[in-house]
This record gives C-alpha cells, sequence and structure tokens, in this order.
C-alpha cells in the first residue's frame, strides 16, 4: 500500500502539479487544486484499505479454518525457514551423509514478502481506517465552521 501511496502523491500527483503550474496563475488556486488531489489520492487510497480490511473482518466471522488460514499459512513459511536454515545444518552436522537442501528459491520469498505484506496492511487498514475517518470527519467539520464564520 505504501508503494501505491508514494507512487500516487509523488508520482502522479507532482506531474498533475506541474501541468497545473503551467495553467493556474495564482499560488491560492494551486493549493486548493493541490489539496482536492492529495483528498482524492487519500480517499482511494482509504477505500482499498476498507475493502481490504472488510474481507479480514469478514473471515473472522467465519469458522476456525476461515480464521486461521493465513497465521497457518505464515507458520508454515516460518517452519520452512527454520528448518532450511537453522535445524537441518545441525542435523547435516552430526550425519553429513544427508542431501543438500535445494535453495529456496525467489519465488519463496516472493511469496513470503507477499504473505507479509498483505497480513501487515489488513492489521493495519484495521487499527488506522477509524482514525483515518475521524480525522476526515473532523478536517471537514472545521472546513465548514471555517465557510460559515467567513
Amino acid at each position: 500500500m505504501k508503494k501505491i501511496w508514494d507512487w500516487l502523491t509523488g508520482g502522479v500527483i507532482k506531474e498533475v502539479g506541474t501541468i497545473l503550474d503551467d495553467l493556474v496563475t495564482t499560488k491560492e488556486e494551486k493549493l486548493a487544486i493541490s489539496l482536492k488531489l492529495q483528498e482524492i489520492a487519500l480517499k482511494y487510497a482509504m477505500d482499498s484499505d476498507n475493502l481490504k480490511a472488510s474481507i479480514i473482518l469478514e473471515e473472522a466471522k467465519g469458522n476456525w479454518l476461515q480464521r486461521s488460514w493465513r497465521p497457518l499459512i505464515m507458520l508454515s513459511f516460518a517452519a520452512i525457514v527454520v528448518f532450511h536454515y537453522f535445524l537441518y545444518p545441525v542435523l547435516l552436522a552430526f550425519n553429513p551423509e544427508l542431501p543438500d537442501l535445494p535453495a529456496l528459491g525467489v519465488n519463496f520469498w516472493d511469496l513470503l514478502q507477499i504473505g507479509i505484506g498483505g497480513y501487515v496492511v489488513g492489521r493495519t487498514a484495521e487499527k488506522i481506517v477509524p482514525q483515518v475517518l475521524e480525522y476526515r470527519k473532523e478536517t471537514k467539520k472545521q472546513k465548514e465552521d471555517a465557510s460559515i464564520s467567513s
């Protein structure tokens, strides 16, 4: 998710900003447009996080296997790594006739990275989304209060 956010805020919005600099002349207009673009990017990022969080919440309401499949897979990955890099070398020291294990391939590490990323993003979304939504409500209320007093 961080890569998507960095891409949106760093790449896309920056390029749109340079186009707007050519089209818009006042600083106030540039700032307003920039804030609106950032708000749109944040909205879509939050929608994505909300979707991921809702999937995880639905899984948590299900049966034991639905609730536990992600942790079980991650524990399996951990067991493979521990066996491959810690236990098997000890076994090999006591019995040198054991065959060498093939190296864990790039695909294994990619899958592990995706698994950890999905798990972390899901847990993060569960914790952060309510706070971000509350912040947006407060910001919107402050803007409305400011426009009323103006």
